[in-house]
């Protein structure tokens, strides 16, 4: 397997992860008290192992590190409502908070070295 393989293997793995336990969260949510941030939740996290797939597939290195840019600023939107959630007691997020920041600090350090 080579690097640029295994570090697609791995973000996608990871997104998928992500994606699931945020999917999962979103539908414990009260839809009445909290549409909004579950509407939130459930739009940005939409297809996120898919659209890391296909940014590790861009073959210009601009448009990959441009598609992980905007991956990134959906995971970072996301963070902050998985925030609020903490904050407001409703769920306990820290864990879901914790590997989104390391999930998006793989992929923006990596997503501009693989050729």
């Amino acid at each position: 397997m080579t690097v640029n393989n295994s570090f697609q293997n791995n973000a996608f793995d990871n997104a998928f992860d992500i994606e699931n336990e945020i999917l999962e969260l979103a539908q414990e949510i009260n839809i009445n008290e909290l549409y909004q941030i579950k509407s939130r939740l459930m739009t940005n996290i939409n297809n996120l192992s898919g659209s890391v797939d296909a940014a590790f597939k861009n073959k210009n290195r601009l448009d990959r590190i441009r598609s992980f840019v905007l991956i990134t600023g959906k995971l970072l939107e996301t963070r902050d409502y998985l925030q609020l959630l903490l904050k407001l007691r409703i769920h306990d997020t820290s864990d879901l908070i914790s590997k989104i920041d390391e999930f998006t600090d793989f992929i923006m350090i990596n997503s501009g070295s693989l050729n």
